[in-house]
């Protein structure tokens, strides 16, 4: 027998919520993403750092790092260099299709990454770029041809 207490003990990550304002407030900020979601990532393990691509409103990819709660709710603390005073991004929100991540959408990111010059940083593929075959075994970051 399963009982319903098993189960959030095993899950408790996803029963975790998500930081206040005031809890969050001190990591409000308008650039260093990376730092931001890593940071945050420390104070709340189970808000993992998700790095990717937000999508501009002319379809082009930024560079962008942020937060992603197991249920997949996003917390963006830098939110704000797109515009944005929310947080907080649930899936009925017009913005979250604008995140894609390498960890969760990576064959979308290495697309829109691709358009924008940069290689998966992630993955090395036997040192070939699927998307135009150019050898990258030695480089292994965004921005990198």
């Amino acid at each position: 027998m399963f009982a319903i207490s098993d189960l959030i003990a095993e899950r408790a990550d996803f029963f975790q919520g998500y930081p206040t304002e005031s809890e969050i407030k001190p990591y409000l900020n308008d650039q260093e993403c990376f730092f931001v979601a890593d940071s945050i990532e420390m104070q709340w393990p189970h808000l993992k750092r998700n790095s990717g691509c937000y999508v501009m409103d002319d379809g082009s990819p930024g560079d962008h790092a942020w937060n992603r709660h197991p249920d997949g709710t996003i917390i963006d603390a830098t939110a704000i260099q797109f515009g944005s005073s929310d947080y907080i991004i649930d899936r009925q929100s017009d913005q979250y299709d604008r995140y894609v991540s390498w960890q969760h959408e990576n064959i979308k990111a290495q697309a829109l990454g691709h358009k924008a010059g940069w290689h998966d940083p992630q993955e090395d593929y036997d040192g070939l770029c699927p998307q135009c075959t150019e050898d990258i075994s030695s480089t292994r970051s965004l921005g990198t041809n």
